[in-house]
């Protein structure tokens, strides 16, 4: 049998304690005498029982005599006078909730969850996540399994409880997991292909990656239609220059190249403008929400370029006005999974078939990171599916949950978060 005490206010709870069960508890108050610390008092309150009973001090000597004497913390009084009756004892640590319950749950490593400056046992750490869920009001069952998984998996109470409080966002505790990166493969020689001189000399590039390799094989310099489903910074915008210049030199027009929103069109145009001086490029939007001088981007706006750039609402405004984009030979749809969008997604769809009716003979070509049944889409659209799942930048994906009404300022925060950072390109 165990005796375990623990150090209280002044006093030692007592816990004797066998087969994993307490079957007694009791307060012990000890007195400083001339022959050391000595017990006072003795109280005990046998397992059933509503209240403690004095009992002789003589019964606590012997029942630490003849049990297995443990602590739960320095108690420099009560191991002096244990030390004066030459009676053995350890140390453990125990779950201090636990101990508020009169429970003794020690804790060995697997089942130690931290929570502020301390470590608690996995069951009151569970107890205490499913409080806190209750003070949020309804959640589903599989949202509560989802963050008690997280809890078994991080063994870290506050970076859980982080996800449940927004207004103290920290990304080290809602990172839900984090897509890895692999190594960059490099292929085909840009100058083994069939491209115009001129481009091969200004585009920067000397080898193709994966999958604007994949794309070649599949005709992409022919003039096929593509949907190309790679992740971020895969090269896929590389794949649009590509046909775009073929497809120029070629005679057989010039390219439009279609973003969702007007920071990436900005982007789009700077790049081009630097890259192919030998072009006309212009650029598209539609009227933006944020008219400041800071934001307004000193551009060419023509419809006669060798390269236009444009967001969809943008280009669809040209075309609903009755203005016509002429001698276009490829078509290039960034993000394309914005068709999947509740707000914009039908509109563009409605786009793309205006420019198909309009472009019988252009190339289309269809850039996305992500969409679901990519083969289907491909088939609607009537495209050659090119995939490529490596990821070539690692992703972090967090978790946090909010109230409905939160959801907004929630984003706000991360935004500005996020805004602090800058790309190796030099992007915010």
């Amino acid at each position: 049998m165990k005796l375990i005490i623990s150090p209280n206010r002044g006093e030692y709870k007592l816990f004797l304690y066998d087969n994993h069960c307490v079957c007694a508890e009791g307060v012990i108050t000890l007195v400083e005498t001339s022959k050391g610390y000595r017990p006072k008092s003795y109280l005990l309150r046998g397992e059933g029982k509503r209240h403690f009973a004095h009992t002789p001090t003589k019964e606590l000597i012997s029942q630490l005599r003849s049990c297995d004497v443990v602590l739960t913390g320095e108690a420099k009084n009560f191991e002096k006078f244990l030390d004066d009756l030459q009676i053995k004892y350890r140390f453990i640590t125990v779950c201090r909730r636990c101990l508020l319950e009169n429970k003794i749950t020690p804790l060995k490593g697997k089942n130690e969850v931290k929570h502020g400056k301390e470590v608690i046992c996995v069951d009151c750490a569970m107890n205490e996540l499913r409080r806190e869920i209750g003070y949020m009001g309804k959640m589903g069952g599989l949202s509560t399994a989802h963050l008690e998984k997280l809890l078994m998996l991080y063994m870290d109470l506050d970076r859980i409880l982080a996800m449940l409080e927004p207004e103290k966002i920290d990304l080290e505790h809602t990172v839900f997991d984090i897509l890895e990166s692999h190594k960059i493969i490099e292929t085909t020689n840009i100058s083994d292909l069939n491209l115009p001189k001129k481009f091969k000399e200004v585009c920067g590039v000397t080898k193709l990656l994966l999958v604007q390799h994949l794309c070649v094989q599949a005709g992409l310099l022919e003039g096929k239609d593509q949907l190309v489903v790679a992740a971020t910074a895969s090269g896929k915008t590389f794949i649009g220059e590509m046909a775009g210049n073929m497809n120029y030199f070629g005679g057989r027009g010039n390219m439009l190249f279609l973003v969702p929103l007007v920071a990436l069109a900005n982007q789009k145009y700077a790049r081009f403008t630097e890259r192919y001086p030998y072009m006309k490029v212009s650029l598209l939007t539609g009227v933006s929400r944020i008219n400041l001088p800071e934001t307004k981007v000193n551009a060419n706006r023509s419809t006669q370029a060798n390269i236009i750039v444009g967001t969809y609402e943008g280009i669809d405004h040209i075309l609903r006005t009755g203005k016509t984009l002429e001698n276009i030979g490829t078509v290039v749809i960034d993000e394309v999974q914005m068709l999947e969008d509740e707000d914009r997604g039908h509109r563009l769809d409605g786009l793309i078939s205006r420019l198909k009716y309009l472009l019988p003979r252009a190339q289309f070509l269809y850039l996305s990171a992500t969409i679901g049944m990519p083969h289907l889409l491909a088939e609607k659209l009537g495209a050659a599916l090119v995939t490529y799942a490596e990821r070539p930048v690692p992703l972090e994906r967090h978790l946090i949950f909010v109230a409905k009404k939160e959801k907004i300022e929630a984003v706000k925060r991360l935004v500005t978060i996020e805004y602090r950072n800058k790309s190796s390109k030099g992007f915010r």
